[in-house]
């Protein structure tokens, strides 16, 4: 007949089955204490779950009095932490437990800056290079610091220091930014300053240090943020820019999502620089090579030598995907490009050219 139907043949069992939340029937002093452990032991070297259920029942036995709270068998245990802590690899990579806790849980504005030297960002890594002293015949790590300005993305300084990086290496750091990169023995013509031309080219060429400069932007740095580290939070560099009207702006501690173009910076220079240089040992241990200090052949100034070339030659003429031009998007730019619009668009600040700017930016000690 025209009026019958075949509903009655279908299996309803499983579209009618309650759907059961994973953490049904679970204590929720037990999931609080998951949670607490959980962030105590962030920090700390990656145990299993035997260890973390056991610490865990201890902090039950402790705020609830022993016996009062018993923990189910351990798949049901470890199921339950799955759900209360995804990805928060609480038995696997240390590393890792302690970069997915770092994340911030709101979202904050992008540091941004419409003119050249407006927003300038310090920071300082260790470097993936080993360093080679043929005198002692070892090898040893070094730090990079480098200022980077946020408009342009160009690298304004840079200094690589063995033992890290102290007050005075962050002052002359500054002083680099507001200084002519001078040109080394065998680069190009093509690498000079003048190769920029920009609209002030003949206000510049009246400083004879711009006839041998490289072309790397010299920019006066209206404000720098800087994290918690001690070299920059020195009373030397709050000197310096309180001497030069620079002001500082202090990032949050242990928060690289408050400097992401330094952080980009970083991760451009590695990929970039260092593991094309003899001695490169990886970013994280697990990278490490076998051999890797017995491939360390340059010396300290070769690679400062080497990372000049590199950033002159490479990172200032390669296209950068963050540097966009309001109203034309698909436009391809360069540090050195948008350094270029920029002072057209927005003029130039004269830098300081007093002999004297590397002497009062060091740190001063009363004997």
């Amino acid at each position: 007949e025209s009026g019958c139907t075949t509903s009655g043949l279908v299996d309803r069992r499983t579209t009618t089955a309650r759907l059961s939340h994973p953490l049904a029937g679970a204590d929720p002093r037990i999931i609080e204490a998951i949670m607490v452990q959980h962030g105590i032991e962030v920090d700390e070297s990656t145990g299993d779950m035997n260890r973390f259920k056991r610490r865990v029942q201890n902090r039950l036995d402790a705020e609830h009095g022993k016996g009062e709270v018993r923990l189910p068998a351990m798949a049901t245990f470890r199921r339950w932490v799955e759900v209360t802590l995804p990805g928060g690899h609480t038995t696997g990579s240390a590393v890792t437990r302690r970069t997915t806790s770092n994340r911030p849980e709101d979202s904050y504005e992008a540091v941004t800056a419409s003119r050249v030297g407006e927003v300038v960002m310090l920071d300082t890594t260790p470097l993936d290079v080993l360093c080679y002293d043929c005198v002692e015949n070892i090898t040893y790590t070094v730090e990079l610091t480098i200022a980077i300005d946020v408009a342009s993305r160009t690298i304004l300084a840079w200094r690589f220091k063995p033992k890290g990086t102290k007050a005075a290496d962050a002052g002359a750091l500054i002083g680099d930014a507001m200084t002519p990169e001078p040109m080394r023995p065998g680069w190009p013509d093509k690498l000079r300053h003048a190769v920029l031309k920009l609209a002030c080219e003949p206000f510049l060429s009246l400083d004879e240090r711009f006839a041998t400069a490289a072309a790397r932007p010299v920019v006066f740095p209206e404000k720098i943020i800087i994290d918690h580290g001690k070299a920059f939070a020195s009373q030397a560099v709050k000197d310096a820019c309180r001497r030069y009207g620079i002001s500082i702006q202090d990032a949050r501690a242990y928060r690289p999502t408050d400097k992401p173009q330094v952080e980009a910076a970083f991760k451009t220079i590695r990929s970039g620089f260092s593991q094309h240089i003899a001695g490169y040992k990886g970013y994280k241990v697990d990278q490490r090579g076998r051999q890797a200090e017995q491939h360390a052949r340059w010396t300290l100034s070769d690679i400062e030598f080497f990372f000049a070339e590199y950033v002159i030659s490479v990172y200032q003429r390669r296209h950068h995907s963050g540097l966009v031009l309001p109203g034309f998007s698909n436009l391809k730019l360069s540090p050195n490009d948008a350094y270029r619009i920029l002072v057209h668009k927005s003029g130039y600040v004269a830098c300081p050219t007093d002999p004297n700017l590397y002497l009062e930016l060091l740190p001063i000690e009363w004997l």
